[in-house]
């Protein structure tokens, strides 16, 4: 039995020296992963840090754009009113100026009804009179070859 305890004992002791190389790889390996691990926390707070300063930058830059949306909507509703305003008073001018029109018009239609019968009898006087136009003299130029004076009965 001693033989074999011993036989078992060599292969056991054969066993653990090549376990010994399995235990210092795993060792080894679990060294580097100690070092990853505290690399990666490492990287994790400062990509916590850098992501808390751009939260907190985003924040003041959407407080900027909220101020400025406030005052654009504010200026946008003072320049409606005044165009509005403006709209009105154009309306209002263009309104009266078409009620001074129609006014206008409706004066030149009264007048021209009262007033018609006079130009129409003025009308008839002057062109339906019976008496018909002709020339009593003749003017002769003074520049023609023979005439040195200009005989018009007006003149003579």
């Amino acid at each position: 039995m001693e033989t074999n305890n011993q036989t078992q004992i060599a292969i056991l002791s054969t066993k653990l020296e090549s376990m010994a190389d399995v235990i210092d790889r795993m060792d080894q390996a679990i060294g580097r992963i100690a070092d990853m691990n505290e690399q990666m926390s490492k990287l994790l707070a400062v990509h916590s840090e850098k992501l808390e300063k751009q939260d907190k930058v985003d924040d003041i830059l959407f407080t900027k754009i909220d101020n400025l949306t406030d005052k654009c909507n504010a200026e946008f509703q003072i320049v409606k009113e005044g165009c509005r305003r403006d709209i009105l008073m154009v309306k209002d001018r263009l309104q009266g100026i078409e009620k001074r029109m129609y006014m206008a018009l409706g004066g030149i239609l009264v007048l021209s009804f009262f007033v018609r019968p006079v130009i129409s009898t003025f009308a008839e006087h002057l062109f339906l009179s019976g008496k018909s136009a002709t020339i009593e003299s003749v003017v002769k130029v003074a520049n023609e070859p023979g005439n040195r004076r200009i005989h018009h009965p007006y003149f003579s």
